[in-house]
């Protein structure tokens, strides 16, 4: 709800701070505000200022508004999530005389949330035979493509179209029907037995070393800093278990004789995607035993087709009414697909993606610039684990560093501590979910360590220090790096190490030489944000 200002009279004050970017209306504005409706030119200016109102804007309509007002008040309100008042100003639109809003009220319709869909599939139903005008008949197929159900596909079956625009209209309002109604709850087959296949497995930058000592028993093969490729046979659920990798694929060559462009060159290149190669490759033997359903499932399958260059509108409507034709199996959905079918400049790839990422699904709560799941695994994996390991995290945000090591193995302890009662609340519900043994303390790093020398000497530091805009400053990044080494230094028990992310690894390897550290191997890593390096540092 924004922030009331001074309640503004009349309608050449509000014309003055509508040209200003920071002005927030009150709602003592809003009945002249919607006098302005009939001014072409604010009348951007005026559907933001509108916007700021959120979504009780709908409560705190007037009874009368002109025919302009309510046309601006229904784009308005469609952009916002639906409300009870705002789906009844939609639905007393299409009753109304006023015809100017009638068919931004039934564009809006197509656009309720969930829960109104079965109500305004109703309300469009019953106006649909008393729509005259060309437009508002189009309005209300699209809008029925996107919230109606079996009532509005007999509708959309049985009507006709009169010119082609009209016919393009139909035939996209019932592949988007279609896919609505035989939509089920999203879901990836993780017990699905795979014959044995080519996955190529994705890393961020740097990581590639780790991932093929993960996948060391599949004898794999790096392909660069972020791939690496291995050939086996194995349940879905089971090719997940590498926790470096950001996710994996399957390599689909183009088929022989697939069509392409005229005038694509024989270069692997990627250019000229069709509708037939797409086809071709969803009817290879690689895709077919990744997605069709087994023998008698009524199972539909759902992938999204992305192809190399743009988005290319018009392939993608033609590709989901051909599918739907063609594989009656699989659907060509972008909103709830388990899989990706991408064009690759060598043919295509599958990619699973599963809603929720069965390695993480521990991590019920994340807090802002936390590690990535598979930074932690990797900060984990670096680390190694004993049963005599005295684990530490000073920085431990949502606890996944500690969460990712308890997954290699056991330790005498495990402990995080956080000066964020935030993090220390997502890093509880995160280690209660993942069912592992981790303490954690609120305490600030930079007043020492939370418990007494003689009571807790860790053998390991593992962590991913702050760093970045959002958090610190970069002086403030290097100074708590310098205090966390001194700190290590004090307290690790002869031999102990600090693994972590370091984001200025020239300056934290002398300071740690300096402090009488060891060096070892560095793993230099694209973190996203920035370049950094996973460095083990070894206490003498």
């Amino acid at each position: 709800m924004p922030t009331p200002s001074a309640s503004l009279r009349t309608k050449q004050d509000l014309e003055r701070a509508l040209a200003k970017p920071g002005f927030t209306p009150s709602f003592r504005d809003l009945p002249a505000l919607l006098e302005l409706a009939d001014q072409e030119e604010i009348e951007d200016a005026l559907e933001k200022a509108l916007l700021s109102f959120g979504p009780t804007l709908g409560e705190k309509l007037p009874s009368e508004l002109s025919a302009k007002a309510a046309r601006l008040l229904c784009r308005v309100l469609g952009r916002l999530p639906t409300t009870r008042a705002s789906f009844e100003f939609f639905t007393r639109r299409l009753e109304g005389t006023e015809a100017d809003a009638r068919r931004p009220a039934i564009v809006a319709l197509g656009k309720v949330t969930k829960e109104f869909s079965e109500e305004a599939e109703t309300a469009l139903l019953a106006a649909f035979d008393q729509l005259t005008r060309d437009f508002e008949v189009r309005a209300a197929i699209e809008a029925l493509g996107k919230v109606g159900g079996a009532r509005a596909r007999g509708l959309l079956e049985a009507h006709r179209s009169s010119t082609p625009d009209d016919a393009r209209v139909l035939e996209r309002a019932r592949v988007m029907l279609a896919r609505s109604i035989d939509r089920e709850e999203r879901h990836l087959d993780l017990d699905r037995a795979l014959p044995e296949l080519v996955v190529e497995y994705h890393c961020r930058r740097g990581l590639a070393p780790l991932l093929v000592s993960e996948l060391a028993k599949f004898s794999p093969a790096a392909v660069d800093t972020t791939r690496v490729i291995v050939k086996r046979a194995a349940r879905l659920g089971d090719l997940f278990e590498p926790r470096t990798a950001l996710r994996f694929s399957f390599p689909i060559d183009l088929p022989a004789g697939a069509s392409r462009r005229v005038g694509a060159s024989d270069e692997p290149r990627g250019d000229g995607v069709t509708k037939d190669r797409v086809l071709a490759a969803l009817a290879s033997p690689i895709a077919r035993a990744l997605l069709e359903p087994p023998s008698g499932s009524s199972t539909v399958t759902r992938f999204r087709f992305r192809p190399l260059e743009g988005n290319q509108r018009a392939l993608q409507w033609d590709l989901a009414k051909t599918i739907s034709e063609k594989f009656s199996w699989l659907r060509n959905d972008p909103r709830d697909a388990e899989w990706e079918l991408a064009e690759t400049k060598r043919g295509f790839s599958l990619t699973p993606r599963p809603k929720i990422d069965p390695r993480f699904a521990y991590r019920l709560r994340d807090v802002p610039a936390a590690s990535h799941p598979t930074i932690a695994a990797a900060l984990a994996r670096v680390a190694g684990t004993t049963p005599e390991d005295v684990v530490w995290d000073p920085f431990a945000g949502s606890a996944l560093e500690l969460i990712e090591h308890a997954k290699l193995g056991p330790a005498k302890r495990r402990v995080g501590s956080d000066i964020d009662r935030d993090a220390l609340d997502a890093a509880r519900a995160n280690i209660a979910c993942a069912a592992v043994d981790v303490e954690m303390l609120e305490h600030d790093v930079r007043k020492g360590a939370p418990f007494p020398k003689d009571a807790f000497r860790p053998t390991l530091i593992v962590t991913n220090p702050p760093f970045g805009h959002r958090v610190l400053t970069r002086d403030a990044v290097r100074d708590l790096l310098e205090e966390t080494l001194v700190l290590a230094r004090d307290l690790l028990a002869p031999g102990g190490r600090v693994v972590w992310l370091s984001p200025a690894p020239e300056a934290t390897r002398a300071h740690a030489r300096e402090l009488g550290f060891r060096i070892g191997v560095g793993y230099p890593l694209d973190a996203g944000a920035l370049e950094g390096e996973i460095q083990v540092l070894t206490r003498s």
